[in-house]
């Protein structure tokens, strides 16, 4: 019997994709006066579940207002007092 040389094949676990993430920006009000404090809550998750450890930032017009971490249930909270009389878009971003 005559046998071919050998061929060595490593095999590896595949990476883990990158998760897909989303986020949705909720607030306790949406009308205030001046000097009232307006909370929001960020909840994120990620390929459907929530994602804890995961760096939030709240904008407002544009403009970053500050960042939070993700608990475990996937929710960073905001606590923004309202300084001047307008109307102003908040948004966040993961």
């Amino acid at each position: 019997m005559v046998r071919s040389n050998i061929i060595t094949i490593t095999v590896s676990e595949k990476p883990a994709a990158p998760p897909t993430y989303s986020i949705t920006l909720s607030a306790d009000k949406t009308s205030c006066y001046v000097g009232d404090t307006v909370n929001f809550t960020a909840t994120v998750t990620a390929n459907g579940s929530p994602a804890s450890g995961v760096s939030v930032s709240l904008y407002s017009d544009g403009s970053l207002i500050g960042t939070a971490i993700t608990d475990s249930y996937g929710k960073a909270y905001f606590h923004v007092t309202m300084n001047y009389p307008g109307t102003y878009n908040f948004y966040a971003e993961v």
